[in-house]
């Protein structure tokens, strides 16, 4: 694994735009070695799924609700398979969201799926498989990839605070999937790196309208 100053040289030279953006002076966690075990991966992923389709702020408020009181991976299983209707109105976790969690938390228990067995594979086929569980979506999936396993190639075209640096930085509110594609495809085999950099940029205000 090249260092962040190495990547940042070559994201650089591939897009200048970019490098408007880039720093060395920074912890980048996307370059830290993934903990691979089932119980963080099942921690990971069951946040992912209550983080779907929220706010960041919103997000982790009701995650840090959800998990407060909890010390290991079996209290985590364990409040998931106790969820029920009150869910909603005690954690601010969805009805559909619940039934997500504990299909997960079964399926894992039972030895059915790994996700560990996961590490080893292509980053398609790991999509292909994290997106075959219920309320798992392509999103979910690259996070995942992101952000557990350290996948340092993928852009995630679904996600719309990326669309949204992308067109702030580029100053072009037009841009669509074949011109974001064109853009993205230079920063390979980087782009999450990138990514988290466009991400930085939008949460610090670096990014913002004029």
């Amino acid at each position: 694994m090249n260092t962040l100053r190495e990547i940042n040289i070559f994201l650089g030279a591939k897009d200048p735009v970019l490098g408007s953006i880039l720093y060395d002076n920074v912890d980048c966690p996307l370059l830290h070695d993934p903990v691979i075990t089932e119980d963080f991966l099942l921690y990971r992923i069951c946040k992912t799924i209550v983080s779907q389709q929220l706010s960041t702020r919103a997000a982790n408020t009701i995650w840090s609700r959800f998990e407060n009181g909890l010390t290991t991976t079996n209290d985590l299983k364990k409040r998931v398979l106790e969820l029920d209707e009150t869910a909603s109105s005690e954690f601010g976790i969805s009805r559909q969201k619940v039934s997500y969690l504990k299909n997960l938390v079964r399926r894992s228990a039972s030895g059915k799926f790994s996700l560990v067995a996961l590490f080893k594979l292509s980053d398609k086929q790991i999509i292909d498989q994290l997106t075959s569980l219920k309320g798992i979506g392509v999103w979910s999936a690259e996070m995942f990839l992101i952000f557990c396993f350290k996948r340092v190639d993928i852009f995630s075209f679904g996600d719309s605070g990326l669309n949204k640096a992308l067109k702030l930085l580029y100053e072009n509110q037009e841009l669509g999937h074949r011109e974001i594609d064109q853009i993205t495809s230079n920063w390979s085999p980087y782009r999450s790196v990138a990514s988290w950099f466009l991400w930085r940029s939008l949460d610090s205000g670096k990014l913002q309208e004029k």
